[in-house]
């Protein structure tokens, strides 16, 4: 089984990332952060993980990441 993708943000290149990796078949995870956030909702995402904006909140975001890998094997 192929590893997921951890897509951060989840605004408009997020989304483009989320889409194409999706279309190849590569399972997307999306840390999405912000209230203009779309690619959580995208069809082409297995999981959407809210999150600390990495501005306001550093040590936070970091730590999501670094459970975030843990969860999904390590990512891409």
């Amino acid at each position: 089984m192929m590893k997921p993708a951890i897509v951060l943000s989840a605004h408009t290149m997020g989304l483009g990332v989320a889409r194409a990796l999706g279309m190849m078949g590569v399972p997307v995870v999306s840390v999405h952060y912000d209230e203009r956030d779309m690619a959580h909702v995208s069809k082409y995402v297995c999981e959407a993980v809210p999150g600390p904006h990495p501005e306001h909140d550093e040590d936070q975001f970091v730590d999501l990441l670094v459970r975030c890998a843990e969860r999904f094997g390590g990512g891409c």
